[in-house]
């Protein structure tokens, strides 16, 4: 009877055993057909869902914070709004962005390594690349190819404006159109009033300060010029180039224009400083020079600057200004110069105010270091009040910087000390210090200004 309880148990062990091995000969053969091989080296890494990021690389001044698909090759790095991320066209996007990376490269090879730089595609049509620090923002389709170009060599060199469009050109292959536009700026140069466009200062590229054509001209010459000095004097010196009056007189007369550059301007304390350009033209926007010290936030307004000549202007009088200023503190308050030479060498602020209800007045916030003008012409007396201001001497200070900066200024309160005193204290003087003007401040501005003569005067 035992033996009919089991009567195959070495065949049923037989056929289990036989089960186990197809089964493990199965599961392997399987394991080895989901095998795939590697991606080529060329190709780009799969794309990752970038999570949001308060830092600049996922947020627009555009469009505000937005999520998308981003990668990374090498020091580039590509994102994509994930509203307009499509499986085919972004990965073919990427690869021509990365082609034009590696083309600027190739130009600067061995003379200037690029910088590591973030490039954002985004939706909506934003109609120029906008370039902040090293990153970039646009709109695919909205901007030529050049200017694109433009941009990658902003954000990756860290150079002059000028000398970006003029890599542009080089680096990308327009030099046969470069000399195409001689014959324009030949004709544009022979005026006299124009030359001024020489010195190729940032704000010639603003599109807050200038007409389309005149933009497009100091494009045009910008990389004129860059051809000619490569062509003179190699790669190197356009790159490292701090003066360029030497090389517009020979440039000039390789275009055919007889005429000798004398520049009006002297550019020269502004020489490292760094420009972010405004997106579109309302009188919002902001033209803004970073400076080693100070920060200038231009916008277009009638009462002070409709062109980039206007900007210039103002720059190179304030410059004059301020030294001339420190002469007259070391002469008239010698113990006091290197408070006030130390304090000109802190960060500040200024900004250019369209006169209005909200600014009635110039003003300034001396804790923060921040000077609201409404007129060019008051700055150096709002200089002072973040030179020497002591709020529990508000009123000695006001004196002594409007005896400061009297000479500076058209119309100052107190040009001339001989005048009788209540005329000088009419209407003009009211409708300035409105908030806190009485007779007695008026007096003891004015006898603080006899004594800001004297060498005893305090500003620390």
């Amino acid at each position: 009877m035992a033996q009919n309880a089991n009567p195959f148990p070495r065949m049923q062990r037989s056929l289990m055993l036989l089960f186990l091995c197809l089964s493990i000969g199965l599961l392997l053969s399987g394991c080895k057909e989901e095998v795939t091989p590697p991606l080529p080296p060329a190709e780009l890494p799969p794309f990752e869902y970038a999570t949001i990021n308060i830092q600049d690389d996922f947020y627009s001044p555009h469009s505000g914070y937005f999520r998308g698909y981003a990668t990374t090759l090498g020091n580039l790095t590509l994102g994509i709004d994930g509203g307009i991320y499509d499986e085919e066209s972004a990965p073919a996007r990427f690869r021509e962005i990365e082609a034009d990376y590696t083309v600027l490269q190739a130009f600067l090879a061995n003379v200037l390594p690029l910088r590591e730089i973030t490039v954002n595609i985004e939706a909506g049509s934003i109609a120029i690349a906008y370039v902040k620090g090293s990153h970039i923002y646009f709109s695919d389709g909205a901007c030529s190819p050049e200017e694109f170009q433009y941009a990658l060599v902003r954000a990756a060199t860290e150079l002059e404006p000028w000398q970006c469009y003029g890599i542009q050109a080089m680096a990308f292959g327009d030099t046969e159109r470069i000399a195409g536009n001689n014959s324009a700026l030949q004709a544009h140069f022979q005026t006299i009033e124009n030359l001024n466009m020489c010195s190729l200062f940032a704000g010639y590229f603003a599109t807050n300060f200038n007409t389309d054509r005149e933009i497009a001209l100091a494009i045009q010459s910008a990389q004129s010029l860059a051809m000619y000095i490569i062509e003179q004097d190699g790669l190197p010196a356009f790159l490292t180039v701090t003066t360029l009056a030497p090389y517009v007189q020979g440039w000039l007369q390789s275009i055919g224009v007889e005429r000798d550059y004398a520049p009006e301007f002297d550019l020269s304390e502004y020489a490292n400083s760094t420009y972010t350009f405004p997106y579109g033209d309302s009188e919002h926007a902001r033209f803004v020079m970073h400076t080693e010290v100070e920060t200038f936030h231009f916008a277009p307004i009638t009462e002070i600057f409709l062109t980039a000549n206007d900007v210039l202007l103002f720059l190179n009088k304030y410059s004059k200004d301020k030294q001339a200023l420190l002469q007259k503190i070391c002469l008239e308050a010698p113990r006091n110069a290197g408070h006030v030479q130390e304090r000109l060498h802190e960060p500040s602020e200024v900004f250019f105010e369209k006169q209005s209800n909200y600014y009635p007045i110039s003003s300034t916030n001396h804790l923060n270091r921040i000077i609201q003008l409404v007129q060019t012409e008051v700055i150096m007396h709002e200089l002072m009040h973040i030179l020497i201001w002591r709020p529990e001497r508000g009123w000695e200070i006001e004196g002594v910087a409007e005896y400061l900066s009297a000479e500076f200024m058209q119309d100052s309160l107190f040009p001339n000390f001989s005048e009788d005193f209540h005329q000088m204290t009419g209407s003009a003087l009211d409708s300035v210090y409105t908030s806190y003007a009485t007779t007695s401040n008026h007096m003891k501005m004015h006898l603080t200004y006899r004594e800001a003569r004297k060498e005893s005067v305090c500003f620390a």
